[in-house]
């Protein structure tokens, strides 16, 4: 929960604030915060308030206010959880919706919104899609986006779901500037 001088600080700074949301949300969290702080000062709780971007889990008590005060709120889901219904509605218009596009739960979210819409995950309708995955030494898999193609290898896992991790974190990525190729690169020691 944001205490009366934290959102002073949200209220005045307006960070870009990213609130992630669902299972494996801190596996999320960590790949997003990976690839965005080779560009950017990003922190990852409410006590890294000084940042240009403020990454949230959605368990904190405030995330609505703190997407509500940011000067670019996105909103991370992949999967299903309490009380996102009312978060996705009142995301603003100016906002993102990224969502797992393998979770069939959570599309009715895309619906909802104002906010503009990503998706991410294995399905073809995917706006970040992983294909060609092999799992060996670590997990190699193809990204693809618009029709450009960049490879990714996270080479310190061998655990499949980590490629969600890895697409959400490129779309979030991407909506803030930073081209595949970098974040391929940042996403390599995930």
């Amino acid at each position: 929960m944001f205490n009366f001088l934290e959102k002073s600080v949200l209220s005045w700074q307006k960070p870009k604030v990213i609130v992630v949301a669902g299972q494996g949300k801190k596996e999320i969290t960590e790949a997003i915060y990976q690839t965005l702080s080779q560009e950017f000062k990003v922190g990852k709780n409410q006590n890294a308030l000084n940042k240009e971007i403020l990454i949230l889990e959605s368990d904190i008590q405030g995330v609505g206010f703190a997407l509500k005060k940011s000067r670019l709120p996105i909103l991370v889901i992949n999967g299903p959880e309490n009380n996102l219904e009312k978060i996705a509605k009142e995301l603003p218009a100016a906002g993102y919706l990224v969502l797992n596009s393998d979770e069939k739960e959570i599309q009715k979210f895309k619906k909802e919104s104002k906010a503009h819409y990503l998706s991410f995950g294995f399905n073809e309708k995917a706006n970040f899609q992983a294909v060609n995955v092999l799992i060996n030494s670590g997990i190699n898999f193809k990204l693809s986006y618009k029709g450009n193609i960049v490879p990714i290898w996270l080479e310190n896992t061998k655990d499949e779901k980590q490629i969600y991790s890895a697409t959400a974190a490129a779309a979030v990525a991407t909506i803030l500037g930073i081209n595949l190729v970098k974040i391929s690169i940042a996403l390599k020691s995930l």
